[in-house]
């Protein structure tokens, strides 16, 4: 299979920087020997390397390395020290948000239940042929969120977890 520029246009930059196999590279030079805009490309790819190069050096000579040891120090020695409250408090309800939702609206369910609850007197037929009111507070999955249902006679509380579970 005879190889053209289209083979060797992307070989040209590991090409420079020596990381091809000795059977490519030899392919590379042979090409660029025989191949006028692909050495151009080439010299194109070199002057561009070349320049940055240059760039950053002396871009590295200008800067003011004098304060360096100490800003690294003391980055290090805050860093130890670990982040502030704020911080970890802030990472911690993200991490577990939506355990914490799922807690407070048990509890809020379980508070609505017990109010309910102690307000009957008691949990017979308030009159004789009536029946007895009962009070039941269920854990719900609701396929992508958690949730409660409270029954209290004929009326029923709904209570979905704004969190959505992942997956």
């Amino acid at each position: 299979m005879r190889r053209g520029c289209q083979d060797a246009a992307p070989l040209l930059s590991p090409w420079m920087d020596g990381e091809l196999a000795e059977v490519d590279r030899r392919w590379v030079e042979e090409h660029l020997a025989s191949c006028a805009g692909c050495a151009a490309r080439s010299a194109l790819l070199a002057a561009q390397r070349d320049a940055v190069r240059d760039h950053v050096v002396r871009a590295a000579e200008a800067a003011d390395l004098s304060q360096l040891p100490n800003g690294v120090l003391a980055r290090t020695e805050a860093d130890q020290r670990g982040p502030p409250l704020s911080v970890r408090s802030t990472e911690m309800w993200r991490a577990h948000k939506t355990r914490f939702s799922v807690a407070a609206a048990l509890a809020a369910a379980a508070s609505v239940a017990l109010a309910v609850g102690l307000r009957s007197p008691t949990p017979g037929p308030s009159a004789p042929g009536e029946p007895a009111l009962m009070v039941s507070v269920d854990d719900v999955d609701f396929v992508d969120r958690p949730g409660m249902v409270l029954q209290s006679g004929q009326t029923a509380i709904i209570w979905l977890s704004p969190e959505r579970v992942l997956q």
